[in-house]
């Protein structure tokens, strides 16, 4: 299993400012960016759909979590994975975003330490 803190921002070009959302004007959260990536359908070269009834669920089931994640105390919002689900989310955003948003969110990934465990320590 896998967890992540999906309540943070996005860093833009500039390392200080945070990238907006479009829509909102508000700031880009991870939780956005792995919603909208993990819906994202894959084609091959010719431009046809790849994504077939079984992945498709997948991923639905992946987005419904993400959307789903509530904030807790003190804790953020963290989400809990099976190992499958995160290496599916990670490499959908690999392929569909640009290397700033995939390198934050790869370090995400690539964290060792519980995300609770870590809030827990900060609040004592």
């Amino acid at each position: 299993m896998k967890k992540l803190r999906i309540d943070g921002t996005l860093l833009a070009g500039d390392g200080i400012k945070n990238i907006p959302n479009s829509d909102t004007g508000k700031d880009t959260t991870v939780q956005e960016v792995l919603m909208n990536s993990i819906l994202v359908p894959e084609y091959n070269e010719q431009g046809k759909m790849t994504d077939e009834g079984k992945v498709k669920i997948e991923k639905y089931e992946i987005w419904k979590v993400l959307k789903n994640a509530k904030r807790q105390e003190g804790k953020g919002i963290i989400v809990e994975l099976t190992t499958e689900q995160a290496a599916m989310l990670k490499k959908a955003v690999e392929k569909w975003q640009p290397q700033l948003i995939y390198g934050q969110i790869n370090e995400l990934f690539e964290e060792k330490e519980d995300p609770v465990e870590k809030a827990e320590t900060k609040k004592k």
